[in-house]
């Protein structure tokens, strides 16, 4: 994935939210209200992307979209010309499938 500053939102069939992703040589960082993001993503090929994302409640109330507060995310999604990328995401630990658009909003310095 390209490297920069991301906006994502993402919802399941029941649930959405919302953060802030820091994408820098394929290592991801990010949080939101309650929960953390890290780990990492590669280009497949073709746009395409793949990685695994470990996700942990650091405090806040808010619920979480895949009805746990520590899991593995695995991710696929693409790559879009302007930057910005489409993704799912899914656990063992559950059936939803966590829908994800992550909107390009800054380079890094």
């Amino acid at each position: 994935m390209k490297d920069g500053i991301y906006y994502v939102q993402f919802h399941t069939s029941s649930d959405n939210g919302g953060g802030i992703v820091v994408v820098k040589d394929g290592s991801v960082n990010g949080a939101d209200q309650s929960f953390v993001y890290q780990g990492s993503l590669a280009d497949s090929g073709a746009g395409a992307i793949a990685g695994t994302l470990q996700v942990f409640r650091w405090g806040g109330s808010q619920s979480s979209v895949m009805g746990a507060d520590n899991y593995e995310l695995k991710i696929t999604g693409t790559q879009l010309p302007n930057g910005s990328a489409t993704l799912q995401g899914a656990t063992a630990a559950s059936p939803q499938v966590l829908n994800i658009s992550a909107r390009h909003i800054g380079l890094l310095v």
